[in-house]
């Protein structure tokens, strides 16, 4: 057997290449998941901890104290569940629109209310919808940085108030609905404390049924988005001309009665464990060391419109000619079944 001497150019390759082994198994093994050398291992190579962990927080993001906002109370997953469940509380969705310049100058105010009780055995629900304009900004427009959706409310008809009146309207819908009512909206803190700041009076405390935190608490995943248009899209809820006041209410509305629906929250989310898919060369080096491989959870939304979809609708950032649209699709049997399966399956 021929011997390599020690300083050749081929002793200094077999060092290189032992050393380069000895770093990806060192990689590996702190399941860590860049690696500049292999484009194909960008995957989580931990999954099942990664997972727990994201579980862990998402589930403290809703059931952890949340910091008070004037003594509002941001319900938990369960809580929220259980309170529409039983179909005797109002629900006040409520989104409001800034102006892009300015975000202290509020521009529409769109409120969207489900009374359960006189249609407790209806299988869609009766929504009434508001869309106030404030008069003061009216001629704030917003288009550049967020789409301007002002003139496209679908939900019915657009009222014009002054800040004066709009106080009145907001203070006489809540009195008329009485203590059992609770705030439903995306994340919907922040404009609670807007209009406070604008000196809107609201009760408290306040419950609050938050469904981007409903959505975090479900849907557990690598780098899983949170926002309205992403949770309509990954639901199925058809919408349009979304940065609408009223629309977003609507919608936000919609998506809370969904998220809570009994049931559907056990089995609307399916996760299933795979390996994860890493390169050959890693593989062996890892069932050498006798470490097992890593897998990953792959989350799904039962009949949800895929990512590469989503990525794809049609006027996503202005909203000023139409809805947005999904992308055409030629006809395909095969993805079709597959659907109509799952759709069906128990």
């Amino acid at each position: 057997m021929r011997k390599i001497q020690k300083g050749s150019n081929k002793a200094k390759t077999l060092r290189n290449r032992k050393s380069k082994n000895r770093k990806v198994l060192k990689v590996l093994k702190a399941g860590v998941t860049h690696n500049p050398g292999d484009n194909n291992s960008q995957r989580v190579l931990d999954s099942s901890k990664a997972s727990s962990q994201n579980m862990n927080s998402s589930r403290k993001c809703i059931d952890a104290p949340v910091h008070p906002v004037e003594d509002d109370k941001v319900l938990t997953a369960d809580e929220s569940t259980s309170l529409v469940q039983l179909r005797e509380f109002n629900l006040l969705s409520i989104d409001i629109e800034m102006y892009e310049r300015k975000t202290s100058e509020i521009t529409e105010i769109g409120i969207s209310i489900y009374n359960p009780r006189y249609q407790k055995t209806a299988l869609f629900p009766h929504i009434v919808c508001f869309h106030l304009i404030i008069k003061e900004f009216i001629k704030h427009r917003n288009g550049r940085f967020v789409p301007d959706a002002k003139g496209n409310n679908i939900t019915g008809v657009s009222t014009i108030v002054t800040m004066s009146e709009a106080k009145k309207m907001v203070g006489t819908l809540l009195n008329k609905l009485g203590p059992k009512t609770v705030i439903v909206g995306h994340g919907v803190q922040g404009d609670l404390r807007l209009l406070r700041k604008h000196n809107f009076s609201f009760p408290k405390p306040i419950r609050i049924i938050d469904t981007q935190k409903l959505w975090n608490y479900m849907y557990v995943g690598k780098n899983h988005k949170s926002s309205l248009s992403y949770v309509l899209n990954k639901l199925g809820i058809p919408h349009s001309f979304l940065h609408n006041g009223a629309n977003d209410s609507y919608f936000t509305l919609i998506a809370s009665l969904m998220l809570c629906s009994p049931g559907l929250m056990s089995n609307i989310i399916t996760r299933k464990t795979v390996p994860c898919q890493i390169s050959d060369h890693k593989k062996k080096l890892l069932q050498e060391e006798g470490v097992e491989l890593p897998m990953e959870t792959i989350v799904t939304v039962k009949c949800g419109a895929s990512e590469a979809d989503i990525k794809a609708k049609k006027g996503h950032g202005h909203v000023a000619k139409s809805n947005s649209f999904y992308p055409w699709h030629d006809y395909n049997k095969k993805e079709l079944d597959q659907r109509l399966d799952e759709l069906l399956k128990n």
